[in-house]
């Protein structure tokens, strides 16, 4: 009786949440649909999806509008399946892969607005009675500053080629913090600590571990309970598993270190591997509405106070034609400044942005991780053209 009565309120809590959906994009959407001019921009943002997906160069992209006054317009095109020609849907839920990153510094900035942490203190702090600890590269050296803007020279242990090997012999492997970080232990750091920028999920890694030590919860547990149940983003939810309730299917042509190519989820609905290997390098499923609603409140200082926020967009240098804060890339583009972070996970690639200077975000979801291939342009460059697009609607609107 008791499994009976689970099953029922799970099933309960299933179609709740995509009531909630599906109210939220009804009263959001509707309004604006019914508007001539944001007829015009709907049909001008559409017609742009549809080339990208023509002739199947993409699979199939939903795309999500946050307007400033908390609005939005939600759009897809394509397929979520190919195979099965089944459309995609601006709901569909897909890897947000290192968006993921986003959800965690906050976390690490509210720890320290709370003193149980500081972001300028040694990492040695944490770790350094542990073996583990005294292979890594830079350890000593690292401040938790240098793990979220990536300057800490430690290497990236998902470029390992052994990394792979292993995922492909054993996909079902629960993977811990520090099994995943043995494959850099011992390396020669990238450069010196805080002299260079490196990106690596490893940084991210370590970060989790911190957090997970202070709190004495999962990542997880917190992240719902600070960010995920505070905004009420009911659609993303954790990557700890390999069947994923809404994860369409993706598509992959990626080459070494990987061995992904084709579709890269089994007719049984799995994902080819274990993706709570990835944990807090990204560790995220989402859909494009909530990204970008994530995007809006996050830069707008909804989740933490504005001195954690000015922190947080403290830029470094890269190497990348971009700077980078805490967690956050930052561009300079013609349209001016905009705040957010792209995200890839083996057959998905997702792009999410703020622009301050007109209060409205973007977020693109791609089923595939082959965009620039098949393009030839990067996520920025081609969230670039919507937020372009949208900003001389808002221009002319205010006319």
């Amino acid at each position: 009786m008791a499994k009976i009565k689970c099953c029922v309120i799970k099933i309960f809590m299933k179609i709740k949440r995509k009531l909630l959906v599906f109210a939220f994009l009804v009263f959001y959407c509707a309004d604006f649909s019914s508007a001539a001019d944001i007829s015009k921009l709907r049909r001008s943002l559409q017609l742009r999806l549809d080339e990208l997906t023509s002739c199947q160069k993409i699979p199939g992209l939903t795309f999500a509008l946050v307007f400033p006054d908390e609005k939005a317009l939600c759009l897809a095109s394509g397929y979520s399946d190919i195979e099965k020609k089944r459309k995609m849907k601006p709901v569909d839920r897909m890897f947000s892969g290192s968006i993921g990153k986003t959800y965690l510094v906050p976390i690490i900035l509210q720890l320290e607005e709370e003193n149980r942490l500081a972001i300028d203190e040694p990492l040695k702090n944490y770790f350094a009675s542990e073996d583990w600890f005294k292979l890594l590269p830079n350890g000593n050296e690292i401040t938790l500053r240098m793990l979220l803007n990536h300057t800490s020279g430690i290497p990236e242990y998902v470029q390992k080629k052994e990394l792979w090997i292993d995922v492909k012999q054993a996909p079902d492997k629960i993977w811990n913090p520090v099994e995943r970080l043995q494959y850099i232990l011992g390396d020669k750091p990238i450069h010196p600590a805080g002299k260079g920028w490196s990106y690596a999920d490893s940084n991210y890694i370590i970060l989790g571990m911190i957090i997970e030590k202070i709190t004495v919860n999962t990542y997880y547990h917190e992240l719902d309970k600070r960010v995920l149940k505070v905004l009420k983003l009911l659609n993303t939810t954790p990557a700890d598993q390999r069947k994923l309730p809404g994860l369409v299917p993706g598509y992959s042509r990626l080459g070494e270190p990987f061995f992904f190519n084709g579709k890269v989820m089994l007719a049984d609905g799995r994902y080819l591997f274990n993706p709570q290997l990835e944990w807090t390098g990204g560790g995220l499923v989402a859909n494009s509405l909530e990204l970008a609603a994530w995007a809006k409140r996050l830069y707008e200082g909804k989740i933490c106070s504005q001195e954690s926020l000015a922190k947080m967009l403290s830029r470094s240098k890269t190497k990348e034609g971009f700077t980078y804060g805490l967690g956050v890339i930052i561009w300079d583009s013609d349209f001016g400044i905009s705040y957010g972070h792209s995200g890839f996970v083996p057959g998905y690639n997702s792009i999410m942005e703020y622009i301050p200077a007109h209060k409205f975000s973007v977020a693109l979801q791609f089923n595939c991780d082959y965009v620039f291939q098949a393009s030839k342009k990067k996520s920025h460059e081609i969230a670039a053209e919507f937020i372009r697009t949208v900003i001389a609607f808002l221009n002319s609107a205010t006319k």
